[in-house]
């Protein structure tokens, strides 16, 4: 029997997970063409950069040069407080049309969510597909029961946990976070400073599972969890999916360095009515999502904006028909003032799914060459790149490419 690869989403039936897997199902089927998947692209070996067609001069095939797991190989499940289906709940999220759902519906409807983990109890009527143990020790026991199951039911040879939750409240680090031990006794007292993604990514390392962190949550840096990606070498890669308003911005704002002019504010807004949205509604998560969208401008231009400001406005008509526009004042030759406006429609999960889709092979390929710890060549992917010694957040988005080429044309060779 032919070895599968394993895809374990954490919210499994959010909006970016469902289309992440109805999409998946689909390209299996032939029925969509590969858009926006990197991984299905190729690179022009001239200029070392990712291009979408083989007909343009020297170029290698992404998927080829690292052998790649194909779409065929993937087998999916996850975790979610919400127990419909996968093809309910892409209904629900409206998405995806229709009728490209119901295509799939067989392999969606199968599709159902181990109960999942989390430190808040009674968030909303459907949230009822929970874990009830004693204490985070035991929730990850529980975890790593679910991932060692499927692994060995689905005879699979590598399996990746990605990290889909909705965006959790910004917590400070402490002493629990500083090593395993501590660590693993605040999760046996449920202490205070554990949330919900640490007990997941404890647990994926602890079942041999790579570990994609897609959001702005605080859970794989720390050196307790990093340390442990180390000792079980274990791929782990992460922060904050690079998706759409800050992916316009990094680009932007190095394109702005290159040629000196200077940004006096950059003033950012997103209306934003799906899940995400309404759970950004609670300031406390709120906090954490801002963070993640508002460090990188100072780090890349070398100097502090005093008025960079970013809000994000819950607003339940958009759903996930994300508007994002922003106002940036910059200061020209002879002390010219100038403005730039950019107005960004997009749909957030539409954006995010391939991401996902690609992070899955790449990660893959990590664990099959016995790569392990923070994989900086997928620094593209995300807000602030995870890293041991190097910060690679403050390097341009063509820069990251290039890490990434640089990875894909050795594989070539």
């Amino acid at each position: 029997m032919k070895e599968k690869v394993g895809i374990c989403i954490i919210g499994m039936n959010g909006a970016v997970s469902s289309t992440a897997i109805v999409g998946l199902e689909l390209l299996k089927k032939g029925m969509i063409e590969k858009n926006n998947l990197i991984s299905e692209g190729f690179i022009n070996k001239t200029n070392r950069t990712i291009v979408p067609e083989s007909k343009s001069g020297d170029v290698v095939s992404i998927a080829e040069s690292l052998d790649l797991c194909k779409l065929d190989d993937f087998v999916i499940q996850g975790w979610d407080v919400n127990q419909e289906s996968v093809y309910e709940s892409a209904i629900n999220n409206g998405i995806i049309k229709r009728d490209l759902i119901d295509k799939v519906k067989d392999e969606t409807i199968a599709m159902k969510p181990w109960k999942a983990f989390t430190v808040i109890r009674g968030v909303g009527a459907k949230e009822i597909n929970v874990i009830n143990e004693s204490n985070f020790m035991e929730a990850s026991d529980k975890i790593i029961e679910n991932i060692n199951h499927f692994r060995e039911v689905n005879n699979l040879k590598n399996v990746m946990l990605v990290n889909l939750h909705p965006t959790e409240k910004w917590l400070n680090l402490g002493d629990i976070h500083s090593n395993l031990n501590l660590f693993e006794d605040a999760l046996k007292n449920n202490h205070e400073l554990i949330n919900d993604s640490m007990v997941y990514a404890y647990s994926a390392l602890k079942a041999g599972a790579g570990f994609i962190e897609f959001t702005p949550t605080i859970s794989i840096q720390i050196p307790a969890i990093s340390n442990l990606a180390n000792e079980e070498k274990i791929p782990i890669c992460g922060k904050d999916g690079k998706t759409g308003q800050t992916f316009l911005k990094v680009a932007l704002a190095h394109a702005f360095r290159a040629r000196q002019l200077r940004i006096e504010g950059w003033f950012s807004t997103n209306l934003l009515g799906n899940r995400d949205g309404e759970t950004l509604a609670n300031p406390e998560n709120l906090d954490t999502k801002v963070k993640s969208k508002s460090e990188a401008l100072s780090k890349i231009m070398g100097y502090d904006i005093d008025s960079h400001i970013v809000n994000i406005n819950y607003y339940p008509p958009r759903g996930d028909n994300k508007e994002a526009w922003d106002n940036i004042d910059i200061t020209g030759f002879c002390g010219e003032n100038m403005q730039i406006k950019i107005n960004f429609l997009c749909k957030d999960s539409i954006l995010a799914a391939p991401m996902v889709i690609d992070l899955v092979r790449f990660m893959d390929y990590a664990m099959k060459n016995n790569e392990f710890g923070f994989q900086p060549w997928l620094s593209m992917f995300f807000k602030h790149p995870l890293h041991d010694e190097i910060d690679y957040s403050g390097l341009s988005f063509f820069e990251q490419e290039r890490l990434l080429t640089d990875i894909i044309l050795n594989g070539a060779n």
